[in-house]
């Protein structure tokens, strides 16, 4: 799912036409009903622009989709964007993931982090995995 308009006409593009899963628009602040969550979750370039009073509709979003990880990006400052509404620190971050169910899996944040090209990856790429499906290699 993406949040641009255009979504299932751009991935119409390069997908096959008899994908099982085309691509489609969502808005993740309003509920979603996600009948069977996905293994991996992507969730990046979207949280700062989120208004702060949709933040815990969008984590609870996150949650009900990801059936074992979640990777993000969620500035944790203003940067030069005026569009960023709502930049969280990492710590506050991790504390309200966690408070989701989520533990941050250290090893592959470093991994990912480490093979970014792109500075705010770098900086601000997180892997999680829920909690009563993590491996050892996480807290």
């Amino acid at each position: 799912y993406d949040g641009n308009p255009h979504t299932g006409e751009l991935s119409s593009l390069i997908m096959p036409k008899d994908t099982r899963y085309p691509c489609e628009e969502i808005d993740v602040t309003e509920e979603l009903n996600v009948s069977e969550p996905y293994d991996l979750v992507l969730f990046l370039n979207v949280g700062e622009y989120i208004p702060p009073q949709h933040e815990e509709r969008v984590l609870n979003n996150l949650t009900a989709c990801t059936g074992r990880y979640l990777i993000m990006n969620w500035a944790s400052h203003k940067k030069h964007d005026e569009r960023i509404v709502n930049a969280i620190p990492e710590e506050t971050l991790l504390k309200n993931m966690k408070q989701h169910g989520f533990v941050l899996d250290k090893l592959a944040t470093k991994v990912m982090r480490d093979h970014s090209r792109k500075k705010e990856n770098k900086e601000g790429l997180l892997v999680f995995q829920i909690a009563d499906k993590a491996l050892n290699n996480v807290l």
